[in-house]
């Protein structure tokens, strides 16, 4: 979602500046679309926080760095550079929209992590269920079917209890 759409139908900067910061967008950001100062864009925010009180300013107000600027999937090296990411003390964290929507979450969703390697992955349950049918058509011949297998040793066994006794 780009900026403009954010800020549609929003009137006053103040609106429009913490609906971008709310969005992902940086300080810098905000300030270089809506040609206005950098310490605008900061009081707004800082005066918002303080308002919101203690438990809202422990919260990380940006889910990017500062010089960081959203990506777009296909553009430049698109999702392949690195983001600042911050998390809190209570290990809550902010992704980027233009993240959430590259990983098909635009309106958040689940995701599922592991360490690999010393760095945390996070995948969506879809693209794990993919990896793991690669995974499985790597050690399962083509044409073998576990479905039909299981059913037939069931019926075999079922046969043999109905015989048998």
């Amino acid at each position: 979602m780009g900026m403009e759409n954010v800020v549609a139908g929003l009137t006053t900067k103040s609106d429009k500046i913490r609906a971008l910061d709310k969005a992902g967008y940086s300080r810098s950001q905000i300030a270089d679309f809506l040609n206005i100062r950098y310490q605008h864009v900061r009081n707004v925010l800082v005066d918002e926080q303080r308002k919101a009180g203690a438990a809202t300013a422990s919260r990380p107000s940006q889910g990017m760095a500062e010089d960081a600027r959203p990506f777009a999937p296909g553009e430049g090296d698109g999702l392949r550079r690195a983001i600042r990411i911050d998390v809190a003390a209570d290990g809550s964290l902010r992704l980027p929209p233009a993240l959430l929507a590259a990983a098909h979450l635009p309106n958040g969703g689940a995701l599922l992590a592991r360490i690999e390697d010393d760095e945390i992955k996070l995948m969506t349950p879809e693209v794990t269920t993919r990896k793991i049918h690669a995974m499985m058509r790597e050690v399962v011949p083509r044409g073998i079917s576990l479905v039909d297998e299981l059913i037939a040793e069931r019926r075999a066994e079922a046969k043999k209890e109905f015989e048998g006794g």
